[in-house]
């Protein structure tokens, strides 16, 4: 038996650096976020019209226009009820997770959907275990949530995750 393990990465991950005079007060903090995997119907163009390349038309998507989808969506909290509000022009895409140099991100992920589902962060410290990543067949149960199932991804923002003194406020 074949089974398929996606790993998307769903977020936007912003670091402010240690230099900025954002973080003349700030305190290092742990953050958490509430994100599920689950199945959709996504339609490419809801409106009717191609507005990414509008000479092509709605043809680029093939014979439809929506298709089944996995996005990560942000909830407000453990019981993964309540939708956060999410900007529209983001699109299929998920959360924007923000922290700063000598924050802990503390993701707690669902996975709502029908098959195995992880996230692999980048940009940020992690062990093994929260890599969200499979090795030669072996893996951590980060590395495969399973359907119905739920992980605590910790991962650390340590100084050389930011922006160097000349980069700006932010990197991505």
């Amino acid at each position: 038996m074949t089974r398929t393990v996606s790993r998307l990465t769903p977020f936007l991950l912003i670091l402010i650096p240690p230099h900025s005079s954002a973080l003349s007060t700030h305190k290092p903090h742990e953050a958490h976020y509430y994100i599920a995997a689950e199945n959709v119907q996504w339609n490419y163009a809801p409106s009717g019209v191609n507005n990414i390349m509008p000479a092509k038309g709605i043809d680029v998507w093939g014979d439809q226009l929506s298709y089944d989808k996995v996005r990560y969506i942000e909830y407000t909290d453990a019981t993964f009820n309540t939708e956060k509000t999410q900007d529209p022009h983001l699109g299929i895409l998920g959360a924007t997770l923000r922290a700063a140099v000598g924050d802990t991100l503390k993701i707690h992920f669902k996975n709502k959907a029908k098959q195995p589902y992880s996230i692999h962060p980048h940009g940020v410290f992690y062990t093994k275990a929260n890599e969200g990543a499979e090795y030669a067949g072996a893996t951590t149960k980060g590395g495969a949530v399973k359907p119905g199932e739920t992980f605590t991804y910790t991962w650390k923002v340590p100084e050389s995750a930011g922006p160097d003194p000349n980069d700006g406020s932010s990197i991505v």
